[in-house]
C-alpha cells in the first residue's frame, strides 16, 4: 500500500536522540492537515460535534478529532463516506490545494468545473440566471472566473 513519490512522509530527526527513537517521532503530513481542516470546517458549518460524526461513522470522537488534526490518515472509503454525511463532493476535500503549494493538486477545482459546464449552455440568459443561483448557494464560486461566450452567442 504505497503512498507514491509526489507526496513523501517520513521520519523527523531529532537533535540529540539515538537512531532507534528517531523513528517513533514522524511529520504530520500537508495534505492530511489540509483534508483534516476542511473536515473540520464542513463539520462544524453543519453544526456536528465530533462523537455526531463518530457515530453515523462507526467511529470514536477520538478517530474524527486525529482525522481532524492530521494525525491519523483519511482511507478513500472514509473520505468517501464523510461525503455522503456532508453532502459534498470528494473533492471538497482536496480543495485549495495547488502546485504553487508544493502539495499534490487534484486535476481541476469544483469552480472550474462549474465555470466549463456554464460555458457549455448556449443560452446567454439561462446562463446568466444559472450562475447567480450558483453565486448565491455557494459564495466560492463567486470568485471563478467568468464564462466565455460561445462562438455565434451574445451576451
Amino acid at each position: 500500500m504505497g503512498r507514491g513519490r509526489a507526496c513523501p512522509r517520513g521520519p523527523v530527526p531529532v537533535p540529540g536522540m539515538s537512531h532507534a527513537a528517531e523513528f517513533l517521532v514522524t511529520s504530520k503530513d500537508p495534505v492530511d492537515v489540509h483534508i483534516g481542516n476542511r473536515l473540520r470546517a464542513v463539520r462544524e458549518r453543519r453544526g456536528m460535534t465530533l462523537g455526531g460524526v463518530g457515530r453515523n461513522l462507526g467511529l470514536t470522537y477520538q478517530q474524527i478529532r486525529k482525522y481532524e488534526s492530521g494525525e491519523n490518515r483519511l482511507s478513500a472509503s472514509r473520505l468517501y463516506n464523510l461525503s455522503l454525511l456532508f453532502q459534498v463532493e470528494p473533492g471538497y476535500f482536496f480543495a485549495g490545494l495547488g502546485p504553487g503549494d508544493g502539495e499534490c493538486a487534484p486535476e481541476a477545482s469544483g469552480a472550474q468545473t462549474l465555470s466549463a459546464a456554464l460555458s457549455r449552455i448556449d443560452n446567454p440568459e439561462v446562463r446568466h440566471h444559472l450562475k447567480g443561483l450558483i453565486e448565491v448557494l455557494d459564495v466560492g464560486f463567486a470568485e471563478a472566473p467568468a464564462p466565455r461566450n460561445r462562438p455565434g452567442s451574445t451576451s
